[in-house]
């Protein structure tokens, strides 16, 4: 059994993703083009230096230093007026028995999220006392699929990688965790063959998910 869990929280932990989607898309028609949720999906965790360059790229637009720092001003007030609107309902299904599950039975649990909002949606939400470390956006380390994140998440909760198991939903989630050497399950991500295993929910789900 692993004996540590690290988590993904967009996606993962709260279903904020498509609060994320719309905020990119005012950030697209600000450019002056558009941005299908099929487009994002592959972009999931891989931040502004990435899609703001695809974005201008498909409006077949220069873009300029300059265009980049008017830019994440604007996705950063656009996705921060997105994710106010998340509410409870937006819990992931059968996420918070696990936890609670995980939290009887003395596994750490940690969050390894690229996004600065994660720790203030878990705090907000009751969430954030269920994990012994919570790295996210805010701790400046290289994106996804880069696996520091995951590996900061380990050495946080003084556990081995060969030890972890990454609970993830995007392809560079999975793609990351894989290269930090841990066990991953995939959250619905039917769309990439990376993950060790794929659930489709946290529902029902108890500790011989750890039994790898």
């Amino acid at each position: 059994m692993k004996k540590a869990c690290i988590f993904d929280f967009d996606g993962v932990i709260i279903d904020s993703e498509k609060y994320h989607y719309s905020g990119w898309l005012r950030v697209a028609e600000e450019i002056g083009t558009t941005l299908t949720y099929e487009e994002y999906a592959p972009f999931k965790s891989a931040g502004r230096t990435v899609v703001i360059p695809y974005l201008f790229k498909k409006a077949g637009k220069a873009m300029s230093a300059e265009d980049m720092d008017k830019y994440v001003k604007i996705r950063e007030e656009k996705i921060a007026v997105e994710i106010k609107k998340l509410n409870e309902n937006d819990i992931m299904d059968g996420i918070v028995d696990f936890l609670k599950l995980l939290k009887r039975n003395s596994i750490p649990c940690a969050v390894a999220s690229a996004s600065a909002s994660s720790t203030g949606v878990a705090k907000r939400f009751g969430l954030y006392d269920y994990f012994s470390a919570f790295v996210d956006g805010n701790d400046k380390l290289p994106r996804k699929p880069n696996p520091e994140i995951y590996l900061e998440a380990a050495k946080r909760m003084g556990a081995e990688p060969c030890d972890c198991i990454v609970f993830e939903d995007s392809i560079l989630g999975v793609t990351g965790a894989k290269n930090a050497q841990m066990y991953c399950i995939g959250l619905q991500t039917y769309f990439t063959d990376k993950a060790d295993k794929i659930i489709d929910s946290f529902v029902g789900q108890d500790l011989t998910l750890l039994n790898v």
